[in-house]
């Protein structure tokens, strides 16, 4: 029977990575000779959905414990094979022959590509945010190469939703226990967009060059971002950093909802002689990094004052 862990973390910069580790939930089905591969049986219509309700499934184990049946580890770029186990497999040949697994998580930045590769012992279906994406039919254990599954992901949550079982297609007599490995590679934006508003409150964003002060610029939240995860020594204003207080090694930064939207944002006084800009109109970036690594960008008009 297949198994089912799932594991999404950063692996560099702008790629997740999911692979058959931990963290999925699973369900197995007795294979019934009138059920084929297509049909959702027992799991429910919609268990391929982000709604579903899974709190009743297993955690999903892998690695298998029986390497030795199917051979451990899987093939190239893949970790581990997993599998579904209820309480009475403690024999290889006790496993289901026919499971479902489901695992949820979050694309936090722009969405750039995301291909994903399998082995499978021996038919599945993925299908993700409810819709099929992949299936093999081709009976017996197989690799597949590296597949293109971008246009069914989202920014924001995804469900990620497998079906597999052992045997030749719509054949119960010749299954068995069924094993899986899965990864999925996600590239994103380095960066996530961000708004600002320098000098908050003001219609013109008027700086003047030849000032010794400093200049407020906030770092607005929305619904996907929490401000107030920056790192305030991070920031960096058309190359302008944030002031600091004395020597007490605190920054000139405080939280305060700049913008009337219920979110708390922050607000951080850079400043003004290090603002590297010729004079006149311009459009200025501010660069930051948050606390959990991920860097951000917003923009915003200025008024720059020649530097007498």
């Amino acid at each position: 029977m297949l198994a089912g862990c799932l594991f999404v973390a950063p692996a560099l910069a702008g790629t997740l990575v999911v692979e058959s580790s931990s963290d999925w939930k699973s369900f197995n089905a007795v294979a019934d000779p009138g059920i084929c591969p297509g049909t959702l049986g027992s799991a429910g219509p919609a268990w391929t959905e982000a709604g579903f309700e899974d709190s009743g499934w297993r955690n999903a184990t892998a690695p298998t414990p029986f390497a030795i049946w199917y051979g451990n580890p899987p093939g190239p770029d893949l970790e581990v094979f997993m599998w579904d186990c209820p309480s009475e497999c403690g024999e290889y040949i006790y496993g289901p022959d026919e499971a479902y697994f489901r695992y949820q998580f979050t694309i936090d930045r722009p969405l750039l590509g995301a291909t994903a590769k399998f082995d499978v012992n021996d038919e599945f279906q993925l299908y993700i945010n409810g819709t099929l994406a992949y299936i093999d039919l081709t009976g017996g254990a197989n690799q597949t190469g590296w597949v293109d599954v971008t246009s069914y992901l989202n920014q924001g949550e995804n469900t990620l939703a497998m079906r597999a079982w052992d045997g030749s297609y719509c054949n119960v007599f010749s299954r068995g226990v069924a094993e899986a490995a899965i990864k999925l590679l996600i590239e994103m934006e380095d960066t996530i967009p961000v708004e600002i508003d320098i000098k908050p409150g003001s219609a013109i964003n008027s700086i003047n060059l030849s000032s010794s002060g400093v200049v407020p610029v906030a770092i607005l939240s929305s619904a996907d971002f929490d401000a107030t995860t920056v790192l305030p020594e991070s920031v960096a204003l058309a190359s302008a950093r944030v002031k600091m207080v004395g020597k007490s090694g605190k920054y000139l930064c405080h939280r305060e909802d700049i913008n009337g939207d219920q979110l708390t944002d922050l607000i951080c006084q850079v400043y003004t002689a290090q603002f590297m800009i010729e004079p006149g109109e311009a459009s200025v970036m501010l660069e930051a990094e948050t606390m959990d690594g991920m860097m951000i960008r917003g923009e915003d008009n200025v008024q720059i004052v020649p530097d007498h």
